[in-house]
């Protein structure tokens, strides 16, 4: 089974409509096969950078609810 680890940056970009790599974020989520992985950590961080830039870090969790991405692993 094929993995992708989902990073902060990437997630941050996806949920803000004004970010830079928006566009490209939403494509690629769009085009990866589940699941898609990430730790506590990178998690920490998409909320403390959604927040620095003005949006909801409780959208972040909300994708983990829904089961966008799972967090498999520590660091």
């Amino acid at each position: 089974m094929t993995v992708t680890l989902l990073d902060a940056e990437p997630l941050v970009a996806y949920l803000n409509d004004r970010a830079k790599w928006h566009s490209w974020a939403v494509k690629q989520f769009s085009g990866l096969p589940p699941p898609l992985v990430s730790c506590e950590a990178a998690l920490s961080e998409a909320c403390f950078l959604t927040c620095r830039n003005g949006g909801e870090p409780a959208d972040v969790l909300q994708m983990l609810r829904r089961r966008a991405f799972e967090v498999e692993f520590e660091l």
